[in-house]
């Protein structure tokens, strides 16, 4: 048999063993001090992949005694020895020998077999040559407005809030303690944008409301990382709390940005679909979701989706209305702040159609996310997809009802899913930041991490290390400020509209309703003494 037939027979070997290949899990080996190309040499026409003819021309390399340069040539190089004097093929790794030896020419079979090749900066263990199997993976991060986790998995009067996201949940990793980095919108998005703690922006002392938690040009985005390591930017973004003017658009090329400020969300989900033929992989799509963001208004097909609707008082009508939903924000918030009962409280059934309002919009959002995952899975099956919101929503809990007023179980948690191509389903039950976000990303698409990101990756956070959360808002003339520490399952909070520390154990009082402080002082001390460190590591 001779050399060449020999290696058609490994090629066909190999094809059965194609899907680990393209799976883009790094080899054994090192390829510490390799200068890699973004492109393989190899690869003649650029497209990321090795088709027969490239293969057979390294197949030459292999059958000669060897490779020089060569001007002129398809690739630069002849086979045979000789001239040395250019840069070696990337076929020839190890050692670089200018010969390609056979492992080194059963590693191109791989990216033969495979849909392609790609440079895995962060591979872990480090790939033998610098380059993974497979393609790079898309990323579609799908940010859900004021969604709370309880209402992935839960139900109203016997029927599922959000059945297609519960079910798409099981098919990858959801992390059923997330913690988002505050408890409104754009402290949340601009931490997890940077990577840096959500106080990080909040400026100096003094610093005007207006000018706290922009993204300076000096810290590169998420978008700018991805961007730079060859990903085509996409957004349709609803939340006036993250445009241009606080430095959500960098990175985007024009046109890759898109507003629709408030939009409902089958209207976000038509103005992804407009572009799907345009992303150019791998591709970055974040969408931002408005609902179930308030006034909690759901499309009439939904507002008796779970049955019928309490029956309500001319007082609740009045206060559950749209047009009324931000006065009467503002008429709860303050008797909140004041200790004061509101002057025309909800009924019971106010509180209730309230919550099923909200939960239909979950619903709502819960079919058009699904319309939207499955066409994109359909175009573009190499894409992972991330699910999560900026931050929760108080439903009455506590007497009010939206967000950014405390860092409590209902405003602060949220879901967290990730699903696609290498992501096995597993329910992660400890507590994560969602601030992991850019970390969890370089784990995925096996991209070394920036080390001054703050948070830690969610696939290996082990979940014992304390999660900082802050919140600072300056509402109906109300300088509201909060910072808390999430560690296990106790929750230090510092409040400056609050009568002192509050500490809960929400294994055992999981409505946050038992202050444990007066009781707890050791703990209080050793939280206090956490939250006085983070915050003398953030710069000014």
């Amino acid at each position: 048999m001779t050399r060449t037939a020999l290696v058609f027979l490994f090629v066909l070997l190999t094809a059965a063993f194609a899907g680990g290949a393209a799976s883009g899990q790094a080899s054994e080996g090192g390829s510490a001090g390799l200068a890699v190309p973004a492109r393989h040499t190899a690869d003649q026409d650029g497209d990321s992949k090795i088709v027969l003819t490239e293969l057979l021309r390294v197949i030459q390399f292999f059958n000669s005694s060897g490779f020089h340069c060569q001007a002129g040539t398809e690739d630069g190089y002849n086979p045979g020895p000789g001239d040395t004097s250019c840069g070696v093929h990337a076929s020839d790794y190890a050692p670089q020998d200018w010969q390609v030896s056979l492992s080194e020419l059963l590693r191109l079979i791989q990216f033969f077999n495979s849909t392609g090749y790609f440079v895995c900066e962060g591979a872990v263990p480090a790939s033998e040559d610098g380059y993974c199997a497979g393609q790079r993976k898309n990323v579609v991060f799908l940010l859900l407005d004021a969604l709370r986790a309880d209402r992935v998995g839960g139900t109203r009067n016997g029927m599922e809030v959000s059945p297609l996201m519960a079910s798409f949940a099981e098919g990858g990793a959801r992390f059923m303690q997330a913690i988002s980095p505050s408890s409104w919108t754009r402290p949340s998005m601009v931490a997890l944008f940077t990577g840096y703690h959500a106080d990080q922006f909040r400026g100096g002392a003094g610093t005007p409301h207006a000018d706290r938690y922009i993204i300076p040009d000096s810290y590169q985005t998420m978008v700018e990382w991805l961007v730079g390591r060859g990903y085509d930017a996409w957004a349709v973004q609803t939340n006036g709390n993250c445009v241009g003017e606080f430095g959500f658009t960098q990175g985007y090329a024009p046109g890759h940005w898109e507003f629709l400020e408030g939009a409902i969300a089958a209207n976000v989900t038509d103005a992804a679909l407009a572009h799907v033929s345009q992303w150019s992989e791998p591709f970055f799509l974040y969408l931002h979701y408005f609902d179930p963001h308030g006034p909690y208004a759901p499309p009439a097909a939904y507002q008796d989706i779970f049955g019928a609707q309490p029956e309500l008082t001319p007082s609740d009508r009045d206060h559950l209305s749209p047009a009324n939903y931000g006065a009467y924000l503002t008429e709860t918030y303050l008797a909140w702040v004041n200790h004061t009962a509101p002057p025309s409280p909800l009924s019971p059934n106010g509180v209730e159609a309230m919550q099923y309002r909200y939960d239909s919009e979950v619903r709502y959002l819960d079919v058009e996310l699904m319309r939207l995952i499955g066409q994109i899975q359909t175009r573009y099956p190499n894409t992972v997809f991330v699910i999560t919101a900026d931050h929760g929503e108080a439903l009455m809990e506590r007497g009010i009802y939206g967000h950014g007023h405390t860092l409590f179980e209902e405003q602060l948690r949220v879901p967290l899913i990730v699903q696609g191509p290498g992501v096995y389903p597993v329910e992660v039950e400890h507590p994560v930041e969602t601030l992991g976000l850019l970390p969890a990303l370089a784990y995925l698409l096996n991209l070394p991490p920036e080390p001054d990101w703050k948070g830690r990756n969610w696939f290996t956070d082990s979940g014992q290390a304390p999660i900082f959360s802050h919140a600072s808002m300056d509402y109906a003339s109300v300088d509201n400020e909060v910072d808390s520490v999430s560690q296990g399952s106790l929750r230090y909070i510092e409040q400056n509209i609050a009568a002192g520390p509050q500490l809960y154990d929400l294994a055992t009082d999981p409505g946050e309703l038992n202050n444990l402080a007066a009781s707890q002082p050791g703990v209080v001390a050793a939280m206090q003494a956490l939250l006085a460190e983070h915050k003398a590591s953030l710069t000014p």
